[in-house]
C-alpha cells in the first residue's frame, strides 16, 4: 500500500511518510522529504526518483530555486569584479576614506584598523566619516526564496577610534529591508 503525503505548507520539507513507498502529489521525495523541485534550494530541478543525476542541484546561499533553476539573487555579491557592478552606492561629499572596492590587506590612513577579505579577493572599505554629514549607502535589489530558509546573511567588520577623536554624532550601521524597487523600509535592523 502506498502512503500518500500531499504537498502543501504543512508537509513540504518534512519526512511525514513512514510506510514506503511514499507518494508526494505535486512534488517528489528527495532526501527523505516531500519537496517541490521547482522551489527547493537543496534539490533544485530534481526529477524522477531524485537519485544521482536526477537529484537536481543545491543552490548557493545567495541563490533561490525558481522554476527548477538556481537563480543568483545577488549580482557581484563578493565584489569579485573588483568594482561596484550591480550595486547602488552613495558616499559622503568629502569622505575620510572614500567608499571603494579593494583587494588584499588594507589599513586606514592612521593604521588603526587592518582589514582583509573574509572570502575571495575583494571587499568594500569606507572611512565611516567625513567633513560633511550624510549617509554612506551600499545596496542592491535581491530576490530571496519564497520558502524557508529565506535568510539574508552577510559579513561585515566595523571599527572607529573614539578615544583619539570625539564623535559629534553617533555612527550607526543599519540594514534596510525595502520592497522591490525601493520605497519605505519594511524593516530597519541596526547592527
Amino acid at each position: 500500500m502506498d502512503a500518500t503525503l500531499p504537498l502543501d505548507e504543512s508537509t513540504q520539507g518534512t519526512s511525514g511518510c513512514v510506510d514506503p513507498p511514499c507518494t508526494c502529489p505535486g512534488g517528489i521525495w528527495c532526501g527523505g522529504a516531500c519537496i517541490d523541485p521547482q522551489t527547493d534550494a537543496t534539490f533544485c530541478g530534481a526529477v524522477n526518483d531524485c537519485e544521482g543525476a536526477d537529484q537536481g542541484q543545491p543552490c548557493a546561499p545567495s541563490a533561490a530555486c525558481m522554476a527548477g533553476v538556481c537563480v543568483d539573487s545577488c549580482d557581484n555579491c563578493g565584489f569579485e569584479t573588483g568594482d561596484f557592478t550591480g550595486w547602488i552606492t552613495a558616499d559622503l561629499r568629502k569622505p575620510y576614506l572614500a567608499l571603494s572596492v579593494v583587494s588584499g590587506e588594507q589599513s586606514d590612513p592612521e593604521g588603526l584598523l587592518t582589514v582583509m577579505p573574509i572570502e575571495g579577493e575583494f571587499f568594500v572599505v569606507t572611512g565611516f566619516d567625513g567633513e560633511l554629514s550624510g549617509a554612506i549607502e551600499l545596496g542592491q535589489d535581491l530576490t530571496l526564496a519564497a520558502e524557508p530558509p529565506a535568510d539574508l546573511r552577510f559579513d561585515y567588520r566595523a571599527g572607529w577610534d573614539l578615544l583619539t577623536y570625539d564623535a559629534m554624532i553617533d555612527r550607526t550601521l543599519d540594514v534596510w529591508i525595502e520592497p522591490a524597487g525601493g520605497g519605505s523600509p519594511l524593516e530597519v535592523v541596526q547592527i
